[in-house]
């Protein structure tokens, strides 16, 4: 009753989606020539893209994928659909088990209800009304369906097919008349060099592997984000148009606060609420808040991209056949880390699909790889663009790494080197759901749960000396996958001075990155024990009543030195500034470390990279150089 009351009154106050002024997401239509490297393409036009979030690819006519007629022929397997009720799509409702399809079946379904259903707006939208008629009727039809979901007027309950796996059901890119697969066939997609999800080793439908949508008029995709914030593609093969509704990745916290603030019950009971893919909020609503959406009408042949932390939503207009991916380009490595960190520390924590770090290393290994054997042959813009990019994801994956692994020496915990597990035993982390890779942390009282370093002291009361810091890869393995990422003319005498240097390093790199730590941290106290010696001159004091006087200063001395040591959250919060704001801007890091002044920021910054240049390969772990 009290849902009914506030969804009642949500609805009065509501402003109406199609009053409302939401902008047209852009549409490209690239040359022949341009759609011949759907990659080298994305990456082209997403800087016009990002603050649309989405947009629409028409390709050449002479390019147009092919349809898999004998794919759609093959009627044996049946599908699970869900039963969508249109109405209630802002109470955020579970979804139901639908009925059970051959593809044939639900075809018929569908186009018996659409025929049914659509009498009138197909009798109006015939009249003309002095513009195209398409449009005209496919606004009508925008009307009809913002009419159930705001006013809540009437029931309408449709099935809808989503997620059905391309193995069982077939893909419905057909082969090209020369016997290739066309250059934008998802499977085809997804073993482009550029395309970095090829590093992710194991199928993971929806993401590496395509997934079949067969919808019916209002089926309805909610708002959702994709996994670990890839980019998608989304294609159209037949069948009724699409309308689209997007949100660029800088306003996706801003729609995460209004769809908060708009259905706080919903989400005081379900937290991960917009990942479970089954609520609408009003994109009219949307826009009141100061969220920008926008819009467009995706119909049959024609493509849909979606890029990092774009949230989408959108409905059928009738019976259609569509096949969406996943891909991460070069631009999407910094999402992908970003997405890793909300998942775990987040408003909407959820368990990662892949380990991060893994992707990034595995790609730095294959592209350093293909740069030794190529060389000169790789230069290009991309590859440059993406070279630099994996340079300094694995700079921030080593500068990460050797700070918790000394912190965590420091707390007394034993270290082994252990080798690197198979992807298909990766697991999560028992407190924040992330899957760690390059080390992980096990306890006596849980031997087989694995902790990630941030996490490392959690979930259970056992000693430093009861838990395990297992090493996976050591400092000088991450230093020489980083200096591989140079390509040798463009980093000449450097380089080659990096390569002894990494040469030099013992075979026991692990024990010695341990025992430098250790040395490290021993010249640290003796220099602060000399400092304090240095500030309170016992020595020279003559008498009792002066060693009294000459004295009193040394427990505030003392407590002023101990309180000026930065903690462990002080400097996980720093590194998070770090990623964030970059370099510099030391006043506005204030707001992640409240304890800290901006000049106390700017000295630890300055010691922070000081230690990184110690430690790390001379010069061009800093400062990556432009081939």
């Amino acid at each position: 009753m009290e849902r009914a009351v506030f969804l009642a009154q949500a609805n009065a106050a509501a402003p109406r989606t199609m009053e409302s002024a939401i902008a047209e997401a852009p549409v490209f239509r690239p040359s022949a020539k341009e759609f011949a490297d759907p990659m080298s393409y994305l990456t082209t036009i997403e800087p016009e893209v990002r603050k649309f979030g989405i947009c629409k690819i028409i390709p050449p006519s002479e390019r147009a994928p092919t349809w898999n007629a004998v794919a759609w022929a093959s009627d044996d397997a049946k599908f699970e659909t869900k039963e969508q009720h249109i109405h209630a799509l802002r109470e955020g409702r579970t979804f139901k088990v639908g009925k059970n399809y051959t593809k044939s079946e639900y075809e018929a379904h569908a186009k018996a209800y659409e025929a049914k259903r659509l009498k009138a707006v197909a009798e109006a939208g015939a009249k003309g009304d002095g513009v195209d008629a398409d449009a005209a009727a496919s606004t009508r039809l925008e009307a009809c369906y913002w009419d159930i979901v705001e006013l809540q007027r009437e029931r309408v309950i449709v099935d809808y097919g989503n997620d059905l796996d391309t193995k069982v059901l077939g893909t419905m890119f057909a082969t090209e008349s020369d016997g290739m697969k066309h250059p934008w066939d998802f499977e085809q997609l997804f073993e482009h060099p550029l395309n970095l999800l090829r590093s992710v080793e194991h199928d993971i439908p929806g993401v590496t592997k395509p997934w079949l949508y067969l919808g019916m008029l209002f089926a309805t995709f909610c708002w959702h984000v994709e996994d670990h914030f890839l980019c998608s593609l989304n294609y159209l093969h037949r069948g009724a148009s699409k309308t689209w509704y997007g949100i660029p990745g800088v306003d996706a916290e801003a729609f995460e606060n209004c769809a908060r603030a708009t259905v706080p019950h919903l989400f005081d009971k379900a937290p991960d609420l917009l990942h479970q893919i089954v609520t609408m909020v009003p994109p009219g609503v949307l826009v009141q808040h100061g969220v920008k959406v926008v819009h467009l009408v995706q119909n049959a042949g024609e493509f849909v991209v979606t890029f990092p932390r774009a949230y989408h939503a959108g409905f059928s207009h009738g019976f259609n056949v569509a096949e969406a991916v996943n891909f991460g380009h070069i631009n999407w490595l910094d999402y992908g880390r970003k997405a890793v960190d909300v998942y775990s520390k987040g408003a909407f924590k959820r368990n990662a699909l892949f380990a991060h770090h893994r992707l990034v290393i595995n790609a730095a290994k294959a592209f350093a790889h293909a740069l030794d054997v190529a060389g000169d042959a790789l230069h290009s813009k991309s590859m440059n663009a993406l070279l630099s990019t994996l340079r300094k994801e694995v700079e921030i994956l080593l500068s990460d790494e050797q700070y918790f692994r000394a912190s965590l020496i420091r707390r007394g915990l034993q270290t082994t080197e252990v080798k690197q597990p198979a992807e298909d035993d990766d697991a999560c982390c028992v407190k924040c759901k992330s899957i760690p890779y390059l080390s992980v942390v096990r306890c006596r009282c849980l031997p087989t749960a694995v902790r990630c370093l941030s996490h490392a002291m959690d979930a259970c009361d056992c000693n430093p000396e009861d838990r395990c810091l297992e090493i996976r890869a050591s400092e000088v393995s991450l230093r020489d996958i980083l200096l591989r990422l140079f390509p040798e003319d463009a980093v000449g005498a450097k380089r080659n001075a990096a390569a002894i240097f990494v040469a030099s390093a013992p075979p026991t790199s692990v024990a010695n990155d341990i025992e430098r730590a250790r040395i490290e941290n021993e010249k640290k106290r003796k220099y602060e024990t000399e400092q304090r010696e240095e500030k309170v001159p016992v020595a020279r004091v003559a008498d009792r009543s002066d060693l009294v006087k000459e004295t009193q200063p040394l427990p505030s001395t003392m407590n002023r030195s101990r309180m000026m040591r930065w903690t462990p959250e002080e400097r996980m919060n720093f590194l998070k500034a770090l990623d964030q704001l970059g370099r510099g801007c030391f006043a506005a890091k204030k707001q992640f470390i409240p304890t800290r002044t901006a000049k106390q920021i700017r000295k630890f910054e300055k010691r922070h990279f000081d230690r990184i240049a110690c430690t790390a390969l001379p010069s061009i772990c800093i400062a990556p150089i432009e081939p």
